[in-house]
């Protein structure tokens, strides 16, 4: 797994952490699927939507389930 910050590989332990208190599968899986995003990402750089309160052109958004998502 490579993130390209370190704040975000702390953002994703943290997010891991709270949801292991109750569910620990969940947040298990949630991981997993957090990698899985970054590996296509690698490939398709232009996966997801563009921001538009983003100033840059280059950030754009996933969507986790319902609850959630991720900007990159």
């Amino acid at each position: 797994m490579n993130f390209r910050t370190e704040p975000a590989l702390l953002d994703v332990e943290n997010i891991r952490d709270y949801i292991m208190r109750d569910l620990k599968y969940y947040a298990k899986r949630l991981v997993e699927k957090v990698i899985e995003v970054i590996h296509k990402l690698e490939n398709f750089l232009k996966l997801g939507w563009l921001v538009p309160e983003a100033e840059e052109k280059n950030i754009r958004e996933l969507l986790f389930h319902t609850f959630s998502k991720t900007l990159f």
